[in-house]
């Protein structure tokens, strides 16, 4: 019943389109009919004074085709109808919020080229008060990428209020250029995924590296940073999808590491025999399986018949690279974040073991030995409660010898020359760089220690104008007390302090660990590839801690501590 009211309701919609039509476009004439004399007369089709309107068709038939070929239409119709209602309501409710958002960027911009003259609280207020208008756009909202750039500019924003001292010169120019990265993000002109990637990658590695160390645990809130987490795990749980899926196609071309099955030997006549005895055969070592294994699949990758082997490995080994890059800006973030120590090392501990399996691919598929390595399992680990101890541990028959080659878990260094070789230098622990005045030099050429004192020019001079980073956050009178040991490269003679003839000083300072090191070179910025892979040495003599393996050369890197400090 219901369904036959639905149908004649649409017959009805139907009849009253089909009358509505007729009235639009069929050919008419305008008539007046005088009451007193009822005399018909025609009025002209220009005539602004028309009192009655009647419609007379001029061709009966040709509304009847009409009304035929109308009567054939569907319910189809009414759907394709509102369908297209809501989509105009999508549409121009994009238009309106667009020229908002675009017109809030707009005054942004003009905010921060007053800023690059200029740093002002007033000025800085607005700013944060144009972003946070910003923040509340859907369209914004919906926009991790965007969410995090807007996090990293605020924090900018609050140093540069706080204290403008501690910020480097070129921070109005790093939010100028997240203001790009957005406007280029929201804009009309859509990017496709690669260039999108790119552009927030850059920008990101910009923004963070302007942001000081204190004003970006206070810049980023909990619910971004359970975001990016959750981003994070979920980028895992679809690694060990892409490993598991390797695991069975390795096992389905290895078939001689599988045992195969023995069946009961007979006779002519039917009648089993009995099986001879036959020696057991050892089961083979496992740093001999996996070294077996790796030449096994490299072997057969190069042949013809898994045809897309090959790629699938190659892909596994690009998506572990992604993985690995995505999980180092939040290990950072969790642990200059106070109470995530266990969240941190839960973090670290995956990152290695991913890059681990990476180096294994990446051996395997090169034909070279895959070293026994323990299982990856133990290494992802859960507290049990006390913070001093966990769970399980490699034991050291296990361990490798040498450290595994891992991709590079910095984004941008340093590079100068110490004695004479090339050497890295992480950014975030450098508090000072630039050519000793005469005080400076006279005590960098006698003495292990060097005072901060000596860094001022004139008596009347204060030390922290010239400082940046963590000793930037120090007091005046703290910093003239402070002594920092003087470094001198591991291969130098003993009891050599010549210094070379254009120094450089450089001060790294970071959680209350500090240094001075005296360079040969000026200092130059170097953006680390995805290709170049870092190499821990334990037993690098202090201050080198290991090598980053370039396209072609190795240069150590010097530090305060091991990469975990970064």
């Amino acid at each position: 019943m219901a369904q036959t009211e639905k149908e004649l309701n649409l017959d009805s919609f139907t009849e009253e389109i089909e009358d509505t039509i007729d009235d639009l476009f069929t050919a008419s004439k305008q008539i007046e009919i005088d009451p007193l004399t009822n005399a018909v007369k025609e009025i002209p089709a220009g005539s602004e004074e028309i009192p009655l309107l009647i419609t007379e068709p001029e061709s009966d038939t040709a509304a009847e085709d009409d009304s035929r070929t109308e009567d054939h239409s569907s319910s189809d119709g009414t759907e394709d109808i509102l369908e297209l209602d809501l989509e105009l309501e999508s549409e121009a409710y994009d238009v309106r919020q667009a020229p908002a958002l675009e017109h809030s960027l707009e005054q942004l911009n003009q905010v921060f080229m007053t800023l690059e003259w200029e740093i002002s609280q007033q000025e800085v207020e607005s700013a944060k008060d144009i972003m946070c208008r910003i923040k509340d756009y859907p369209k914004i909202k919906s926009e991790s990428g965007i969410k995090r750039i807007l996090a990293m500019m605020t924090s900018i924003l609050e140093a540069m209020a706080a204290s403008p001292e501690s910020l480097d010169t070129s921070s109005p120019g790093v939010l100028k250029k997240g203001l790009e990265c957005l406007q280029a993000l929201t804009g009309s002109a859509p990017l496709d995924s690669e260039n999108r990637h790119t552009l927030l990658s850059k920008t990101l590695d910009l923004l963070e590296a302007a942001v000081p160390h204190e004003t970006e645990i206070l810049g980023t809130s909990s619910e971004e940073l359970s975001d990016s987490i959750e981003t994070e795990l979920k980028d895992i749980e679809t690694s060990r999808e892409d490993k598991k899926d390797f695991q069975e196609i390795s096992a389905a071309i290895e078939p001689g590491l599988t045992e195969p099955k023995s069946e009961p030997v007979t006779d002519h006549q039917g009648h089993d025999k009995p099986q001879e005895e036959t020696p057991p055969v050892a089961s083979p070592q496992p740093e001999k399986l996996e070294t077996t294994r790796g030449t096994n699949i490299s072997t057969r990758l190069n042949c013809q018949e898994p045809a897309g082997l090959l790629p699938s490995v190659e892909s596994h080994i690009k998506v572990l690279e992604e993985i690995i890059h995505r999980i180092i800006p939040v290990e950072k973030l969790l642990e200059e974040t106070r109470g995530m120590e266990k969240l941190y090392q839960f973090q670290k501990n995956l990152r290695i073991c991913l890059e681990n399996e990476k180096g294994h691919l990446t051996a395997a598929l090169e034909g070279q030995d895959v070293p026994a390595s323990p299982d990856t399992a133990g290494d992802i680990h859960e507290d049990t409660g006390d913070e001093g101890q966990e769970k399980t541990t490699v034991s050291s028959s296990q361990s490798p010898k040498h450290s595994p080659v891992i991709s590079c878990p910095w984004s941008d260094l340093l590079l100068a020359r110490w004695n004479g070789k090339q050497v890295f230098l992480i950014p975030q622990q450098i508090s000072y760089a630039g050519s000793p005045g005469w005080k400076a030099r006279k005590v960098l050429s006698k003495s292990d220690t060097f005072p901060l004192a000596k860094l001022k020019t004139f008596p009347w001079s204060r030390i922290r104008p010239c400082l940046q980073g963590d000793l930037a956050c120090r007091e005046e009178a703290e910093l003239k007390g402070i002594e920092l040991p003087v470094i001198r490269h591991p291969d130098a003679a003993v009891g050599d302090s010549t210094l070379p003839d254009n120094p450089v000083m450089v001060i790294l300072y970071h959680k209350d660990q500090g240094m001075v090191l005296v360079m040969d070179s000026p200092l130059e910025a170097v953006h680390i590839s995805p290709e170049w892979q870092w190499n821990f040495d334990e037993h690098s003599q202090y201050p080198l801690i290991g090598q980053i393996k370039t396209t072609n050369n190795k240069i150590t890197v010097a530090s305060l501590t091991g990469p975990e400090l970064t």
